[in-house]
């Protein structure tokens, strides 16, 4: 049955092909080819647009299969459909080619093209380049498979659409170089080896009698304490060939007493120097009695001053009111003996009289020019000399000569019990007390260079240090408040 289809289809298409009507059938048929092959001329005069970077979406075709071809398909439908194509005209069937259905799937790009001219002819986009336009054949429907007899008019809408996309964009570029700053300079600073001062440390303020210089007599020094060495020493005063030697700190730290010369017209006896004003000269403290006075000492308060009193071959402790101008000196202790060396502390005034250390016990009642009660502290084969209360007044330092050279030694007020701080073949003496009652400075000829130099120890005789580092004869060593 197939086989006779296909030649009755053959049949009819030879037929057609020697029918009068050919010349009729193809004339219309060949004007709209030209026509179809007119409008799928390139655009001529393209403009050209300068190269820029922009988005391009490229078309991509995806194609899908139609609907199969029949299984038995005369040859001569074949042939007619394919000559239909080629003269630009789709004859609808039961066979026909594969449908192609495109879905645009952009992919974008941000290379530099040159846009151009782009013309959307029913649907289909088609870029204008150098080259020419691509030929596209246009399929239009017919009734018949057979034969065409007419054709529906042409109605072909071309649509050309110029769409120039310019998008700039701009990526801004920065390079940063950064600039590295050299690394500051850390400059170590070593300790020096022969224990310089830590500058952070505060230093104990100490004032000392030490001449300037071998063969001059001793002036008036300050320096600092740095644990167990001093800073460089400041000279405060100095008279030529009449000794300066340190005695007492008023207890705001503001002045100092001592032995020496001063004053205009210039005299032997004790001179009060301002510590705060260093260019202020010394002033002689007046309104003593004659004779040589000597070891002043200040009240807790810093109102009262004793002083020893030698005229005669006899020595008397005195006291002065320092707060009153003009006020006269007041008789403490009278008799054949020798009282020098006073100290006042919390206790009272200790001194020593023939070589033992006495005491006048001051209480609230006592008023100066009262009758001076003097008691023994002890009594010893020894001789003791320069006497010192602790701040606290519980403790008496002392300097005894045994065994033929002098020590440091402590006496206990309450228990009465004596404790030998130093123990050599040297003489020390003189010992202070540090403000806090902690620590001593004593004068120690130990290093045998023929000289006596400054030491410090605790209380307790422990750590015996040497602060100071020369060869002058260093003495009577006191604290500044």
């Amino acid at each position: 049955m197939d086989l006779r289809m296909k030649r009755e289809t053959t049949g009819s298409s030879i037929q057609a092909r020697n029918s009068p009507w050919r010349v009729l059938i193809i004339l219309p048929v060949f004007i709209l080819f030209m026509l179809a092959c007119s409008l799928t001329q390139p655009l001529e005069n393209t403009p050209q647009v300068s190269t820029v970077l922009f988005n391009t979406i490229t078309p991509t075709l995806v194609w899908q299969e139609g609907t199969p071809l029949p299984s038995v398909t005369s040859t001569m439908q074949a042939q007619t459909i394919t000559r239909a194509a080629a003269m630009g005209t789709f004859l609808p069937s039961m066979t026909q080619p594969p449908r192609k259905t495109s879905s645009i799937q952009p992919t974008r790009s941000t290379t530099a093209k040159t846009p151009g001219k782009t013309v959307v002819v029913t649907g289909i986009k088609f870029p204008t380049a150098a080259k020419p336009w691509t030929r596209t054949s246009i399929y239009y429907r017919s009734r018949t498979p057979t034969k065409t007899k007419t054709q529906p008019a042409n109605t072909a809408t071309v649509t050309a659409t110029t769409t120039m996309t310019a998008t700039v964009t701009l990526t801004p570029t920065i390079t940063l170089t950064p600039t590295v700053s050299p690394s500051p300079t850390r400059t170590a600073t070593l300790p020096s080896p022969t224990a310089s001062p830590t500058a952070t440390e505060t230093p104990e303020w100490i004032v000392f009698s030490a001449p300037s210089q071998s063969g001059y007599v001793s002036s008036l020094w300050k320096a600092g304490l740095y644990g167990s060495t001093v800073s460089s020493q400041t000279q405060l005063y100095s008279y030529p060939d009449i000794p300066s030697l340190s005695a007492e700190v008023f207890p705001d730290g503001s002045s100092l007493l001592f032995e020496g010369m001063c004053g205009s017209p210039a005299l032997t006896g004790i001179c009060k120097l301002n510590l705060r004003d260093t260019a202020a000269a010394p002033v002689l403290v007046t309104s003593l009695p004659e004779g040589s006075n000597r070891s002043p000492s200040l009240s807790p308060g810093g109102k009262w001053m004793v002083f020893s009193n030698e005229m005669d071959g006899n020595a008397d402790l005195y006291l002065l009111d320092m707060e009153t101008a003009g006020a006269l000196p007041l008789q403490l202790t009278s008799g054949a003996d020798m009282d020098s060396q006073p100290d006042w502390g919390a206790e009272g005034i200790v001194f020593i009289r023939n070589e033992d250390p006495m005491i006048i016990r001051i209480g609230e009642t006592f008023q100066p020019g009262d009758e001076a009660l003097v008691e023994a502290v002890f009594t010893s084969p020894e001789d003791e000399a320069d006497p010192s209360l602790s701040p606290d007044g519980s403790m008496l330092a002392f300097s005894r000569l045994a065994g033929g050279d002098w020590e440091i030694c402590l006496y206990t007020l309450d228990t009465g019990e004596v404790t030998t701080l130093t123990s050599n073949l040297a003489a020390d003496m003189q010992p202070a007390w540090s403000v806090d009652g902690s620590a001593l400075l004593f004068i120690s000829d130990r290093d045998q260079t023929g000289v006596f130099q400054l030491y410090r120890m605790t209380a307790t005789g422990a750590d015996q240090l040497r602060v100071m580092n020369s060869l002058a004869d260093e003495s009577d060593p006191v604290w500044i408040p």
